[in-house]
C-alpha cells in the first residue's frame, strides 16, 4: 500500500553521478519496484563541483522531492520504502530489514 495516491505523489528527482552501481542503486530499483515515478538525473564528474556547494552535506545521492534536498543513501531508501509500504509497520520486523541492509553494507565496504 503506498502512502500517497498518485494523485497526490510528490515530484521525486534522484540525483547521483552518471554511473550504475553506487550508493544510488538500491534506491533506484526501489523506485521502480514500487512503480513510483522518479527523475534519474545523472550528474557528471565536471557538474559535480558546483552542485556540490548547495548539496545537503556535500554529497549524493540526493533525492528531490518537491524542490526540496534529502541526503543520505540508507535514510532515502527507507523513505521509499515507507512511501511505497515496502518497509515494515512493525519494529521488529523493520529491525530485521535494517539489519539486514546494514550487514550488506559492510560487506560491500570489503570489497
Amino acid at each position: 500500500m503506498q502512502y500517497f495516491s498518485m494523485a497526490k505523489m510528490p515530484s521525486f528527482k534522484l540525483y547521483y553521478f552518471d554511473f550504475d552501481g553506487g550508493a544510488d542503486e538500491p534506491i533506484r530499483s526501489a523506485f521502480r519496484l514500487a512503480q513510483i515515478p522518479f527523475e534519474d538525473v545523472r550528474v557528471k564528474f565536471a557538474d559535480w563541483p558546483a552542485l556540490k556547494q548547495t548539496a545537503v552535506f556535500g554529497q549524493m545521492p540526493l533525492l528531490e522531492i518537491d524542490s526540496k534536498m534529502y541526503a543520505q543513501s540508507m535514510a532515502i531508501l527507507r523513505y521509499v520504502g515507507k512511501i511505497s509500504g515496502m518497509y515494515p509497520a512493525d519494529p521488529i520486523e523493520a529491525l530485521k530489514v535494517d539489519r539486514s541492509e546494514e550487514h550488506t553494507s559492510e560487506l560491500q565496504s570489503l570489497t
